[in-house]
């Protein structure tokens, strides 16, 4: 590629010390020394050798699998021990609406009893939270054959399906 600059290699390439090569610039300037590994090489760019070597790491499957975690690093897998525990803290909270809310509508307790309004304002706390939480948990694909790890992917299909309902 004329006209593009070498960076110097580190130390000699034969016991001689480095090789020059001398190549033209894109003025026709013919005396700048270039130097390079081997003196038959052609000159090869500093940001044409990394590119070339980032584009061939950025096609590695090691680097698709970290790429794919650091976007997974705020989403939850629904397997996952919390999202277990979480499911048995929010069926304690249903289970505790279902028995409060009704005797609330009818014997109005929740203004004579600190444990009633407690209760309630403890699974309205449970229930946003875990409306929120949903905006990062995996869902099965349409397919079924693979898990959304995506989280805009993930809020955008919360949003259109079940965030309304």
């Amino acid at each position: 590629m004329p006209g593009a600059a070498v960076a110097p290699s580190n130390g000699p390439s034969n016991g001689r010390g480095p090789n020059v090569a001398r190549f033209s610039t894109p003025s026709g300037d013919a005396s700048a020394p270039v130097r390079s590994g081997d003196a038959t090489s052609s000159p090869v760019t500093k940001k044409g050798r990394f590119d070339a070597k980032r584009d061939e790491l950025q096609s590695s499957p090691l680097v698709a699998k970290m790429n794919q975690e650091a976007e997974n690093h705020w989403t939850i897998s629904p397997d996952s021990t919390f999202m277990v525990l979480w499911s048995a803290v929010g069926l304690a909270a249903l289970a505790t609406d279902l028995v409060l809310q009704p005797l609330d509508i009818a014997f109005d307790i929740g203004t004579h009893v600190a444990l009633a309004e407690q209760a309630d304002l403890i699974t309205t706390a449970v229930f946003s939270f875990d409306i929120l939480l949903q905006f990062v948990v995996h869902v099965p694909s349409a397919d079924g054959t693979h898990w959304i790890h995506n989280q805009t992917t993930l809020a955008k299909r919360y949003i259109r399906g079940r965030f309304f309902y």
